[in-house]
């Protein structure tokens, strides 16, 4: 977690590897975050570390919106099971939100 320093918003912090996915991933939060869902992340800033020897850098950092509170999976390992109006809703947002990306002809998987 850190504040952007434009407007002291609170984002997370992603570090990746300087490669053609992680290109592929900005470029796709990129173009989602013209368009914001509320359920998707949305890319804040990106930059690249620089090295002082002029080498190509080897790692890209993102700024994306911060999501709080604890994971679905995190839920689940503590509470167990959901009830009903609870696993409607986040159903709802899960749909809605492959929905989106569908609609823009991305596919989200899991790696």
């Amino acid at each position: 977690m850190a504040k952007a320093t434009t407007n002291d918003e609170l984002v997370a912090i992603k570090m990746m590897k300087d490669d053609v996915y992680a290109g592929r991933e900005i470029e796709i939060l990129s173009d989602l975050s013209r368009e914001p869902h509320p359920n998707i992340v949305r890319l804040v800033d990106d930059l690249q570390s620089s090295t002082s020897d002029g080498q190509a850098p080897e790692v890209n950092y993102v700024a994306l919106s911060l999501a709080r509170g604890p994971t679905l999976h995190h839920i689940l390992n503590k509470g167990g099971a959901l009830g009903l109006v609870i696993a409607r809703t986040i159903s709802r947002q899960l749909v809605g939100a492959i929905a989106h990306l569908h609609d823009r002809n991305i596919i989200h998987r899991e790696p």
